[in-house]
Formats: C-alpha cells, structure tokens, sequence
C-alpha cells in the first residue's frame, strides 16, 4: 500500500464524529489483556516459536520457548526502526526443523512489503542480507535445514502502480548463505515448462514433511480454487524437473484443501499422478 496514500486516509478517518471517543474505547479493551498471542509453531525438538504482543507495545515480537520452559526474544521490531527511523513489523516467521535458524519477514510502515531476514536462533544475529521482494512468500524449509523455497516478488520501476508488486511473483530455491542473486528459479512466467504461470498468478512451493515430493500451488489473486502440481523434491531445483498435475481449477481444490492435501495426501497424490 502506498504511504501516502494510506497517511491520507488516515487523516481522514480520524475527522469523523466520534471517532476520537471510539478510539479511546477500543484501546481501553485491548488494554484489559496482558498481552496476545499469535502465530504459534512448535517444532520436532520441542521448541516453540510464537509472536507475543504486549498491552502496552504497538508491535509483536517474535519469542521462542525452549524446551526447559523458557523464554528467549528472537527478533524484535524496534530493533529495526532503531536502525533506520521508521516503524517496522513481523509479517510472518518460518523456523527451520531443527530449529537452528528461523526465516523472518519484516516490513516497513506497515506495507506488507516483507524483506526476508535469516536469524541465528543460539544469537539472535542476522546470518546474512535479507532477501527483499518478499511479501508473504511461503517459506518452506528443507529437511536438512540448509535451503528452502520461498516466492519472491518482481522488481519495480520508481513510480510504477503499487499492483506491479504483486505480479509476476517466482518461487526460488534459496541456500542459507548464498548470494540471493544466484538462487535458483523454480516456478514463475518463465520457470519451468510443465507449469504455466500468469502474471496475475502466484506460485509457492512447498517441501512435504514425511514425503520425498515437492507441491507447487499455483493462486491466482482471490479466487479460492488453485492448480495443484507434485515432483520428486530432489529434481525440483533442476530445469527439466518432472512435474506433474495432481488438480485443475475445475476440480474445485481451494486453500485450505490445499492444506491437507500438502500434509496429509501428498504421498498418496503424487503416487496416482507418476503413474498415470
């Protein structure tokens, strides 16, 4: 979202009747509670990562539970507009399965515009340059915790309408510690050929715990129906990997279906889809 625009907007919300006393209501409610919770994630170890926001605090946090009980801060977002003047949030966060590393997206001005941080979990330190263009972009960890896929945005010319962000998006193959530049294209309008992509469409790629295939998805804006495709997750960074079509739109797959689909039936999927 621009924020200029949005500054606009603002201004004129906050000259409406009564809306100063309505205000001061709802801040009085969301004060009566301690703090909130969300995003909770628990890993093989044990471990627990979740965000927590406190009665007083504009932002949340990202916390992470050992398995002695207690808590350590992973990554703060003061911390951030400490750095460069402007307020910052954690748009999402994706902790590797052994927990070593956790992959964290924070944006400015609350645009949603995500650079992806990778962050030691023994130091809190930010292991390398954080990877921009990432806004919500699906990180789905390896199981060695080395590499993971993510979708990433294109790169837009200053001055160009605000929805040139949100096309032409690419899923990667990005290695802990390697250059961004070099990360290998997966899915995208020019990814590979057994999946076509639109501009308007958006791919992810998803590593499937217990299963040796890869699920790539394939949304397109907000309609709920998506394309479905599976391949051995060891040829996915290759050029020519085979994959193959588990559902069309027309089957009337949506996201939350997707969901079980990924966890639940993707060794069963993929086993139908490589022998038909």
């Amino acid at each position: 979202m621009d924020e200029g625009a949005s500054r606009s907007r603002a201004r004129r919300v906050e000259g409406l009747a009564g809306y100063a006393k309505l205000r001061s209501r709802i801040a009085e409610l969301d004060n009566a509670t301690a703090s909130r919770v969300g995003d909770v994630q628990r890993i093989r170890g044990g471990e627990i990562f979740f965000l927590r926001r406190g009665a007083s605090e504009n932002t949340f946090k990202l916390f992470v539970r050992g398995t002695d009980g207690k808590e350590r801060l992973l990554a703060d977002p003061d911390d951030w507009e400490k750095e460069t003047g402007r307020p910052h949030a954690i748009n999402y966060f994706e902790p590797s399965p052994d927990g070593r590393i956790v992959a964290v997206g924070v944006s400015p001005g609350g645009n949603e515009l995500a650079s992806l941080y990778l962050i030691d979990n023994a130091s809190k330190r930010r292991i390398e340059a954080p990877i921009d263009r990432a806004r919500y972009s699906g990180v789905s960890w390896l199981a060695d915790g080395k590499s993971f896929f993510y979708t990433r945005g294109p790169i837009v010319a200053a001055g160009a309408p605000v929805s040139e962000n949100f096309k032409n998006r690419r899923s990667y193959l990005h290695v802990v510690g390697s250059d961004p530049h070099s990360d290998v294209l997966l899915v995208g309008i020019d990814g590979n050929p057994r999946i076509p992509v639109l501009s308007t469409e958006s791919p992810a790629v998803y590593a499937t715990p217990g299963s040796n295939f890869a699920i790539a998805a394939i949304n397109d804006g907000v309609r709920r129906e998506v394309r479905l495709y599976a391949a051995p997750v060891a040829s996915v960074g290759k050029r020519d990997a085979p994959w193959v079509k588990i559902c069309d739109v027309g089957d009337k797959v949506t996201g939350s279906l997707c969901m079980a689909i990924r966890f639940i039936c993707a060794p069963i999927a993929t086993v139908r889809a490589f022998r038909s």
